[in-house]
């Protein structure tokens, strides 16, 4: 079973994710993985540590104002 995680990035990081989407402070990068562990492990593989906090719960969404720019399933 897969578990949606989510990332966020802090105000200076941002990446381009092709096809006009770009994951920065003002969206969330959603994972489904196992665990959050083999969330993170992606996340850093794709990013490296360029992203700020990850979340293994809802996240209030009205801080970020895009929203869910990307769901990546792994």
């Amino acid at each position: 079973m897969k578990n949606a995680y989510y990332f966020t990035c802090g105000p200076t990081h941002s990446h381009y994710l092709g096809d006009g989407i770009t994951w920065n402070k003002d969206s969330v990068l959603q994972v489904n993985a196992p665990q959050l562990n083999d969330a993170v492990e992606h996340v850093v593989s794709l990013f490296g540590y360029k992203w700020a906090m990850s979340y293994d719960n809802d996240i209030d969404l009205s801080f970020y104002p895009n929203g869910i720019c990307c769901i990546i399933n792994i």
